[in-house]
């Protein structure tokens, strides 16, 4: 990416981000399928797991294959922040997946996207587990049959959201 376009996305998006501590938790991925391969992986790295506490504290950081991107840790708060809605059954009413109902015709490979989130459970208002877990899937065509969704409509337009919020970070910062 050129010093002007990463001068103009930082300046759309925000000011530079802080230094981000080395004790991050996976928390949130996107990762791109090509037949039984995947691709390309956008990954949010948060310092806690809860999407419901926050503190002044808090540091992100977002990854594109393995590679630091600098966003502003507002966005990538908010982006975190959603996650309470997809990431355990009390709010997301369990994560789905169907069996593809179609035959596709389509010659070539199968493409699509998964986003995984860090599920966590619950048990007397404590997190007591968690896990990544894929909990939505995009096929960008009819080869690609993984078919996963949040039960809850609410749940399923915040992980839409979140989807397209990475979809968008890995676009504009591809060189």
């Amino acid at each position: 990416m050129s010093v002007s376009k990463a001068l103009t996305t930082a300046l759309l998006l925000g000011l530079a981000s802080p230094a981000v501590a080395k004790d991050m938790h996976l928390v949130l991925e996107l990762e791109t399928h090509v037949d039984d391969e995947v691709t390309e992986v956008v990954s949010l790295y948060a310092s806690g797991i809860d999407p419901n506490k926050r503190s002044a504290d808090d540091a992100y950081r977002l990854e594109i294959n393995g590679a630091e991107v600098n966003v502003p840790q507002e966005l990538l708060a908010q982006i975190n922040n959603q996650r309470r809605g997809y990431s355990y059954d009390t709010l997301s009413g369990g994560i789905e997946t169907t069996e593809p109902q179609a035959i596709c015709m389509l010659g070539g490979p199968a493409v699509g996207e998964v986003l995984k989130s860090l599920y966590l459970t619950y048990e007397d208002h404590q997190i007591t587990g968690s896990e990544i877990r894929p909990v939505l899937s995009e096929a960008t065509n009819c080869l690609f049959t993984l078919d996963i969704n949040p039960s809850e409509q609410n749940a399923y337009m915040a992980a839409v959201k979140a989807l397209a919020q990475l979809q968008t970070l890995r676009a504009v910062n591809q060189e």
